[in-house]
C-alpha cells in the first residue's frame, strides 16, 4: 500500500514537473546523526554513569518552479526522525511536515494553498489553509489568509483543558488544538526609496469561540541618504487591551567604518485563559541597548554593546519554596555588557570571540567563548569552547555554579553538491559532570 501510494505521488509530481511553468526544480536530501551521552561521577566509587543515545533524522526539501515569477510553483519541505528511546512526551518515531504547498503567481494576483508555514506573521504559525495577496498599485499589497492550525499527535499525555497558546513551539504539532482556526489580514508597502510598512490583525478561533486576536505593525524606513535607519514593530493584545511586545531602534552609519545601534525593547508574555501555560504569573519587561560596531578593514570587526534591563524582581518572602512569585511593583534594573571581536582572514584563519557579563536581581552570569577555523581547500576545520559562570538562584553566591564547553568540527564539500559535516560538543554543568554529543550529517543537493 505504500509503495503504491509513493508511486502516484512520484507520478503526480512528474507530471507537475511537465508543466513549462516550472521553471526549475532544485531540492535537498539530508541525513542529520545525533549521538549524546549524559552522565554523572559517583562521588564515593568514583565511576562513571552514563548512556548513549542517538537520534536519526531524514529531512527533505523540494522545490518545483520558482515562486518569483508567473507561474504554478510547488515546496515541501519535511523530517522523519527516530530515537533509541522514548524521550519523554515524544515517540521513538515520529514525522514532521513544516510546509507543503502550491504557490501560484499571476501577475499582480499571488496565493498559496496547502499546509502553510507563515512566517509574515509576528508570529510562527503552520496552518492548512491559503495565503492570498493582491498587488493593487505600485508598492501597495493587500492580503487575507486563513486556515485550521496543525495538529499532531505530539504531546501524548495533555489534559484536555489546556491549551497552548501560538507562541508556544509545541502548537505546530498538538493534537488538542487540532479544532482551533487561524485567519486574518495584512497590507504591506515596499518602496525602495521610503522603506517597508506592514499592518496586519490576526485572530485564532477555539471551535468557533474567539480566544486571541491581535493587531501588529512594522517599519523599515532609511532616512538621509541610508545614514540614518529607523525601524520599528509594534504588537497589541485586544484581547487584554495590552501590548504584547514593541521594538524601536536607530541604526546610524556616519561613516564607512562605523556603525552604531540604539534599540529599545518592551515584552510581555500573552497567554490564553485556558492555557496551559496560564498557570505561570506573567510579567512585562523593558530593555534599551546600545550597540557599537568598528570596521578596522575589510577582515577585522570589533563591537561593544551596553544594555540595561528594567523587570520585576522575585519577592524573597514568597521564594523560599520550590516557586518563584513575581511581584510587578518591585521592579529593578539589570545591566549587560558585551564585547565582540570577529577576523575572517588573521593568516588564514578565522576568528571570532565573544564575553557577555549580564549584571541582575535573577543572578548574575558571564559567559566567554571562542572559535578558530581554518579552510584548508580539502576541509574546513572549526574548533571552539569557552566557560560561563553564574547564579543558578538570586540569593546564591556570585558566580558560584561554574560550566565549561567545547566544539570541533570538520565539513567537507563533494562535487560541489554533497556535504559532509561532523561536529562534537562537550558540556560539563552543573546537572551533569560530562555531556558529549556528536552531530553527523550528510546533505545532498540537487
Amino acid at each position: 500500500m505504500l509503495i503504491k501510494s509513493m508511486k502516484y505521488i512520484l507520478s503526480f509530481l512528474i507530471l507537475l514537473s511537465i508543466n513549462k511553468s516550472f521553471i526549475y526544480a532544485e531540492g535537498a536530501l539530508q541525513t542529520v546523526i545525533h549521538t549524546y551521552s549524559v552522565g554523572t561521577v559517583d562521588p564515593q566509587t568514583d565511576k562513571t554513569k552514563s548512556k548513549l543515545s542517538a537520534r536519526v533524522d531524514q529531512n527533505i526539501f523540494l522545490d518545483f518552479g520558482n515562486r518569483a515569477v508567473d507561474g504554478m510553483s510547488f515546496h515541501t519541505n519535511n523530517r522523519v526522525s527516530y530515537t533509541t528511546e522514548k524521550n519523554g512526551e515524544i515517540d521513538q518515531f515520529y514525522y514532521e511536515m513544516f510546509y507543503t504547498y502550491f504557490d501560484r503567481k499571476d501577475g499582480k494576483l499571488h496565493w498559496q494553498a496547502g499546509r502553510i508555514f507563515n512566517v509574515n506573521s509576528f508570529s510562527m504559525n503552520n496552518y492548512d489553509g491559503f495565503n492570498i495577496s493582491y498587488n493593487i498599485i505600485d508598492d501597495l499589497t493587500l492580503g487575507v489568509f486563513a486556515g485550521f492550525i496543525v495538529k499532531d499527535d505530539y504531546v501524548e499525555s495533555l489534559d484536555k483543558e489546556q491549551r497552548f497558546n501560538s507562541f508556544d513551539y509545541r502548537n505546530f504539532f498538538i493534537d488538542e488544538r487540532g479544532g482551533d482556526i487561524i485567519e486574518g489580514f495584512r497590507a504591506n508597502y515596499a518602496s525602495k526609496v521610503f522603506g517597508t510598512y506592514q499592518l496586519e490583525y490576526q485572530a485564532s478561533q477555539n471551535f468557533y469561540r474567539l480566544v486571541e486576536h491581535y493587531v501588529s505593525i512594522d517599519a523599515d524606513t532609511p532616512l538621509f541618504y541610508n545614514i540614518f535607519q529607523f525601524y520599528g514593530y509594534g504588537l497589541f493584545d485586544l484581547e487584554a487591551g495590552l501590548p504584547a511586545g514593541a521594538i524601536a531602534g536607530f541604526n546610524i552609519m556616519p561613516l564607512d567604518y562605523l556603525y552604531f545601534d540604539l534599540e529599545y525593547e518592551y515584552y510581555r508574555p500573552v497567554f490564553l485563559s485556558d492555557s496551559f501555560w496560564a498557570l505561570f504569573e506573567t510579567f512585562s519587561s523593558h530593555e534599551g541597548r546600545l550597540k557599537t560596531t568598528g570596521k578596522i578593514n575589510s577582515y577585522f570587526y570589533v563591537s561593544l554593546a551596553y544594555g540595561a534591563l528594567i523587570f520585576p524582581k522575585p519577592d524573597q518572602k514568597k521564594s523560599t519554596g520550590e516557586q518563584h512569585t513575581i511581584t510587578q511593583e518591585a521592579e529593578s534594573m539589570g545591566h549587560s555588557v558585551e564585547l565582540s571581536v570577529k577576523h575572517y582572514n588573521f593568516y588564514k584563519f578565522g576568528f571570532n570571540f565573544l564575553t557577555e557579563y549580564l549584571k541582575s536581581p535573577l543572578g548574575d552570569n558571564l559567559k566567554t567563548m571562542f572559535e578558530v577555523n581554518r579552510d584548508f581547500n580539502y576541509v574546513k576545520i572549526i574548533l571552539g569552547g569557552g566557560a560561563i559562570f553564574y547564579q543558578a538562584e538570586y540569593n546564591d553566591p556570585i558566580f558560584s555554579k561554574k560550566g565549561f564547553f567545547g566544539t570541533l568540527g570538520a565539513e567537507r564539500t563533494f562535487f560541489k553538491s554533497l556535504n559532509l559535516n561532523g561536529y562534537m560538543e562537550f558540556y560539563n554543568n552543573f546537572k551533569y559532570d560530562f555531556d558529549l554529543r556528536g552531530i553527523v550529517s550528510i546533505t545532498y543537493n540537487f
